[in-house]
Protein backbone atom coordinates (compact mmCIF):
# COMPACT_ATOMS: atom_id res chain seq x y z
CA UNK A 1 0.00 0.00 0.00
CA UNK A 2 1.11 3.50 -0.68
CA UNK A 3 2.19 5.29 2.53
CA UNK A 4 1.38 8.61 0.87
CA UNK A 5 -2.23 7.53 0.33
CA UNK A 6 -2.55 6.49 3.96
CA UNK A 7 -1.16 9.85 5.05
CA UNK A 8 -3.39 11.76 2.61
CA UNK A 9 -6.47 9.91 3.87
CA UNK A 10 -5.64 10.52 7.50
CA UNK A 11 -4.80 14.19 6.91
CA UNK A 12 -8.15 14.58 5.16
CA UNK A 13 -9.93 13.25 8.25
CA UNK A 14 -7.97 15.68 10.43
CA UNK A 15 -8.91 18.60 8.16
CA UNK A 16 -12.57 17.65 8.39
CA UNK A 17 -12.36 17.54 12.19
CA UNK A 18 -10.76 21.01 12.29
CA UNK A 19 -13.39 22.29 9.85
CA UNK A 20 -16.23 20.93 11.99
CA UNK A 21 -14.94 22.89 14.97
CA UNK A 22 -15.58 26.06 12.94
CA UNK A 23 -19.14 25.24 11.85
CA UNK A 24 -21.92 27.20 13.55
CA UNK A 25 -23.59 24.78 15.94
CA UNK A 26 -27.35 24.34 15.95
CA UNK A 27 -29.75 21.38 15.93
CA UNK A 28 -29.18 20.76 12.21
CA UNK A 29 -25.42 21.18 11.98
CA UNK A 30 -24.79 19.11 15.11
CA UNK A 31 -26.30 16.06 13.42
CA UNK A 32 -24.47 16.74 10.16
CA UNK A 33 -21.14 17.14 11.98
CA UNK A 34 -21.57 13.76 13.67
CA UNK A 35 -22.18 12.12 10.30
CA UNK A 36 -19.31 13.77 8.43
CA UNK A 37 -16.76 13.10 11.16
CA UNK A 38 -17.70 9.43 11.07
CA UNK A 39 -17.51 9.14 7.29
CA UNK A 40 -14.39 11.27 6.74
CA UNK A 41 -12.34 9.59 9.47
CA UNK A 42 -13.45 6.13 8.35
CA UNK A 43 -11.60 6.64 5.06
CA UNK A 44 -8.23 6.77 6.82
CA UNK A 45 -9.12 3.97 9.21
CA UNK A 46 -10.15 1.61 6.42
CA UNK A 47 -7.15 2.32 4.22
CA UNK A 48 -4.90 1.49 7.19
CA UNK A 49 -6.81 -1.77 7.66
CA UNK A 50 -6.50 -2.50 3.93
CA UNK A 51 -2.76 -2.02 4.26
CA UNK A 52 -2.67 -4.87 6.77
CA UNK A 53 -1.93 -8.43 5.81
CA UNK A 54 -5.30 -9.26 4.20
CA UNK A 55 -6.40 -11.41 1.29
CA UNK A 56 -7.24 -9.77 -2.03
CA UNK A 57 -10.99 -10.11 -1.54
CA UNK A 58 -10.86 -8.26 1.81
CA UNK A 59 -8.52 -5.66 0.30
CA UNK A 60 -11.00 -4.92 -2.50
CA UNK A 61 -13.93 -4.72 -0.04
CA UNK A 62 -12.03 -2.21 2.06
CA UNK A 63 -11.10 -0.11 -0.96
CA UNK A 64 -14.74 -0.16 -2.00
CA UNK A 65 -15.74 0.99 1.49
CA UNK A 66 -13.18 3.82 1.30
CA UNK A 67 -14.74 4.95 -1.96
CA UNK A 68 -18.23 4.77 -0.43
CA UNK A 69 -17.13 6.88 2.53
CA UNK A 70 -15.71 9.47 0.12
CA UNK A 71 -19.10 9.67 -1.57
CA UNK A 72 -20.86 9.94 1.78
CA UNK A 73 -18.48 12.65 2.97
CA UNK A 74 -19.17 14.69 -0.15
CA UNK A 75 -22.89 14.42 0.58
CA UNK A 76 -22.46 15.69 4.15
CA UNK A 77 -20.27 18.56 2.94
CA UNK A 78 -23.04 19.63 0.61
CA UNK A 79 -25.58 19.48 3.45
CA UNK A 80 -23.34 21.48 5.81
CA UNK A 81 -22.81 24.13 3.13
CA UNK A 82 -26.59 24.44 2.88
CA UNK A 83 -27.10 24.56 6.65
CA UNK A 84 -24.32 27.12 7.28
CA UNK A 85 -23.74 29.33 4.26
CA UNK A 86 -20.55 30.77 5.77
CA UNK A 87 -18.86 27.39 5.24
CA UNK A 88 -19.55 27.08 1.50
CA UNK A 89 -16.02 27.83 0.31
CA UNK A 90 -14.35 25.52 2.81
CA UNK A 91 -16.91 22.80 1.98
CA UNK A 92 -16.06 23.20 -1.68
CA UNK A 93 -12.33 22.74 -0.94
CA UNK A 94 -12.93 19.65 1.18
CA UNK A 95 -15.37 18.28 -1.41
CA UNK A 96 -12.59 18.49 -4.02
CA UNK A 97 -10.21 16.61 -1.74
CA UNK A 98 -12.82 13.91 -1.13
CA UNK A 99 -13.27 13.68 -4.91
CA UNK A 100 -9.51 13.23 -5.38
CA UNK A 101 -9.50 10.40 -2.85
CA UNK A 102 -12.54 8.83 -4.50
CA UNK A 103 -10.76 8.94 -7.87
CA UNK A 104 -7.69 7.24 -6.39
CA UNK A 105 -9.79 4.47 -4.82
CA UNK A 106 -11.76 4.02 -8.04
CA UNK A 107 -8.52 3.58 -10.00
CA UNK A 108 -7.19 1.13 -7.43
CA UNK A 109 -10.42 -0.87 -7.58
CA UNK A 110 -10.30 -0.98 -11.38
CA UNK A 111 -6.68 -2.13 -11.28
CA UNK A 112 -7.42 -4.81 -8.70
CA UNK A 113 -10.42 -6.06 -10.69
CA UNK A 114 -8.30 -6.25 -13.84
CA UNK A 115 -5.70 -8.33 -11.99
CA UNK A 116 -8.36 -10.66 -10.55
CA UNK A 117 -10.03 -11.32 -13.93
Amino acid sequence: MNAELIEKSQKFGEKVIRFCKEVKLDAITQSLITEIVQSATSIGALIVKADGNVDSRTYVRRLDSCKAYCLETKHWLRMIAEADSETKEKCRELWKEAQELENIFTKMLLNSNLKNN
